[in-house]
C-alpha cells in the first residue's frame, strides 16, 4: 500500500532537498516502484532540468527524467502537448494522469513518428562531440607541428652559428 511522506501533505524533492507540498509542487506517479503517488522531483527541478539554454524543452532530458520516475514518453501526447497554449510539460503530466495510462510505465514508452527526430538529434550530438574532438586533436597537432618547426629554427640557426 502506497503511503505519503512526511505528514502526507508534503514532500521532499530529490533534486533541491527542499520540502514542498505534495499536491501543489509534485506531479502525480502511480508506478508501483514507489511508495508515494507523486513523483519524488518537483515541477519547479523538472522545468528547470529540462529545458536547454535556448529555453526549450529538451527531449532527451525529458525522456530521462521520464526514465528515472517511470513514466512513459508517449509522442502523441507530448505532440498534443507541446501545441497546448498552457505549459507543455505540465500538460504532458496531466495527460499522463488520464485513467487509461496511470498503469503505464516507462517500459510502455512509444516514439513512433518521433524517433526519426530522436535518431537525428543523436547523431548531430555525435557529430558535435566528433567535431569538438578533432578541433582538439587539430590544436593539438598544431601545436605539435609549431614545435618541430621551432626545433627545426633552433637546429638551422645553431648550424649558422658554427659555419
Amino acid at each position: 500500500m502506497k503511503k505519503n511522506i512526511e505528514n502526507g501533505k508534503n514532500g521532499l524533492c530529490y533534486m533541491c532537498g527542499k520540502l514542498k507540498s505534495l499536491n501543489e509542487s509534485f506531479y502525480m506517479n502511480f508506478s508501483p516502484l514507489f511508495q508515494v503517488n507523486h513523483i519524488h522531483i518537483c515541477k519547479d527541478c523538472i522545468f528547470t532540468y529540462v529545458r536547454n539554454e535556448k529555453d526549450e524543452v529538451d527531449i532527451v532530458k525529458l525522456r530521462y527524467i521520464l526514465r528515472l520516475v517511470d513514466l512513459p514518453f508517449l509522442y502523441d501526447y507530448w505532440k498534443a502537448a507541446s501545441k497546448s497554449k498552457s505549459e507543455s510539460i505540465g500538460k504532458y503530466f496531466s495527460l499522463l494522469g488520464l485513467r487509461q495510462n496511470k498503469s503505464k510505465t516507462y517500459k510502455d514508452s512509444r516514439v513512433e513518428e518521433g524517433e526519426e527526430y530522436f535518431n537525428l538529434q543523436n547523431q548531430y550530438k555525435l557529430l558535435e562531440k566528433q567535431l569538438s574532438e578533432f578541433k582538439n586533436l587539430l590544436a593539438e597537432e598544431q601545436l605539435e607541428f609549431k614545435k618541430k618547426i621551432d626545433k627545426f629554427d633552433r637546429l638551422l640557426n645553431d648550424e649558422k652559428i658554427q659555419i
